[in-house]
């Protein structure tokens, strides 16, 4: 005698289900190892890490006192003159008398 297809899809059904279950575990064993792995990485203590300690943080009055005490750095002088806009070879004030005086008429 045949079984019906609907006990064969049973069948079906269950070995999808343990394969499942196998690729499941697998993966928990994975994330288990890498857990362990990080949990390993960064359970270092204070004893076995190999920096320095950092340095003692400056009071603001030291800051303050080392900041009064520097020179005042005097302004580069240079040869060139700085950016000014062009106004067809006149001068800026020549340009802005121009400007009033149309505006005036």
């Amino acid at each position: 005698m045949t079984e019906p297809a609907e006990f064969s899809n049973d069948e079906n059904d269950n070995e999808a289900d343990r394969e499942a279950a196998a690729m499941k575990a697998a993966l928990n064993k994975q994330v288990a190892a890498w857990s362990k792995q990080r949990d390993g990485a960064t359970g270092e203590t204070g004893a076995t890490l190999s920096q320095p300690a950092p340095a003692r943080a400056r009071r603001a009055s030291e800051t303050a006192k080392k900041a009064a005490a520097a020179p005042a750095a005097k302004p580069a002088e240079s040869a060139s003159r700085p950016f000014s806009m062009s106004y067809d070879g006149q001068t800026q004030a020549d340009y802005l008398k121009g400007r009033i005086d149309r505006k005036s008429r």
